[in-house]
């Protein structure tokens, strides 16, 4: 899991172990989320360029008590056959207005996992 291999930069194996045992954090598939209502929480759905808007509806309404999200995606990076079937694209463009919700977009001058990637990048999507 992504989520829990970025984890393992702050906290030691044990310590992650423990906080999986008790419920503390937890990573599910997507697939798993619909029907559950999160409460006191603060969820990440992770490579959310790759859901429909069906999927990410069904993510963004699981919200309940106190409970923030993220979304983290790269666009450029769908696999989604039809890019008009974008979720995040979809929740990014009619979620704007709401003054409850807020979007941050980064560029290739923000990447962090290594110089390589960051000169990748500049060169990949240079006319985009």
């Amino acid at each position: 899991d992504p989520i829990i291999s970025i984890l393992s930069d702050i906290y030691d194996r044990k310590t992650i172990k423990k906080m999986i045992e008790t419920g503390e954090i937890e990573s599910q598939p997507l697939a798993y989320m619909r029907g559950r209502t999160f409460k006191e929480a603060f969820v990440i759905l992770d490579e959310a360029q790759n859901t429909t808007k069906s999927q990410i509806s069904m993510f963004l309404t699981r919200f309940g008590k106190n409970t923030k999200g993220c979304l983290i995606g790269d666009l450029k990076q769908s696999d989604l056959p039809n890019p008009k079937d974008n979720g995040l694209r979809w929740a990014k463009d009619k979620l704007a207005p709401s003054p409850l919700v807020a979007g941050v977009e980064f560029s290739d001058e923000h990447v962090v996992r290594s110089p390589l990637v960051r000169e990748i990048m500049k060169y990949l999507y240079a006319e985009e």
